[in-house]
């Protein structure tokens, strides 16, 4: 299954308008907006009502670092519990493809471990990094993790920029 991603200009209120002849000029303002669907379609239902459920009842690792993140602290939106294909990503920067997975105890279980595995490349393979934490480490060392996200991020911008060029 192959997602594809790209910038779509619509009019605000009407995704169906007619369109307007070209020696008129556009009235209604338009926005930018991502028009690609980062879910599967035949899961999503099910997906966003486990993204919804968890945003709701996070983790204590996953409400400190949603503190560090929100309202674009590093500079940049983040989204968090947000459906990727078959997968719900704890926080993603959809604009840099950073996906942040914050960890607890049930990860160290071998069968979870590879599932963890399996989830990350397809993640890769669809053009997402992945960068993992576990609650202690979030808890313990904040700092330090945001850190790492913020220090990943500049790579991840950066290469967009020298891409640009």
């Amino acid at each position: 299954m192959q997602f594809s991603l790209y910038v779509k200009q619509r009019s605000m209120d009407d995704t169906n308008a007619i369109p307007q002849p070209k020696d008129e000029k556009r009235t209604k303002p338009t926005k930018s907006f991502y028009a690609y669907q980062t879910a599967s379609p035949d899961a999503y239902g099910l997906l966003k009502a486990n993204a919804r459920h968890n945003r709701k009842q996070p983790t204590r690792a996953e409400a400190v670092l949603w503190d560090e993140l929100k309202g674009k602290r590093l500079g940049v939106r983040f989204r968090r519990q947000h459906v990727i294909g078959e997968y719900i990503a704890d926080f993603v920067c959809l604009d840099c493809r950073l996906v942040v997975e914050v960890d607890g105890k049930y990860h160290d279980a071998a069968q979870q471990q590879e599932n963890d595995q399996i989830r990350t490349q397809w993640l890769n393979a669809n053009g997402f990094t992945v960068i993992r934490f576990v609650n202690e480490e979030v808890i313990g060392a904040t700092e330090a993790v945001v850190k790492k996200i913020r220090d990943e991020l500049t790579t991840k911008l950066n290469e967009n920029r020298a891409s640009k060029y």
